[in-house]
């Protein structure tokens, strides 16, 4: 599934794809399925958005919208 993070408040560590990569406060990320996800540490309030692929559908329909697949471009 596809996946957005919100630090509402506070802040939390992940690790994606062995990475780490603090989010504080009012910042988001964009998760991929291909994308490996841990929580490593956290503090704060977190608002989590998990969509299937059927739901961005720019991605088999980019020739017609005239994007490629910006959202999670190159992520």
């Amino acid at each position: 599934m596809y996946t957005m993070i919100w630090v509402k408040s506070g802040m939390i560590d992940l690790s994606i794809d062995g990475v780490l990569v603090p989010i504080n406060v009012n910042q988001m990320t964009f998760i991929t399925p291909s994308n490996y996800i841990q929580l490593i540490e956290g503090d704060g309030d977190v608002q989590i958005l998990q969509f299937k692929r059927e739901l961005y559908f720019i991605r088999d329909n980019d020739h017609e919208v005239s994007c490629n697949g910006i959202l999670y471009f190159g992520s």
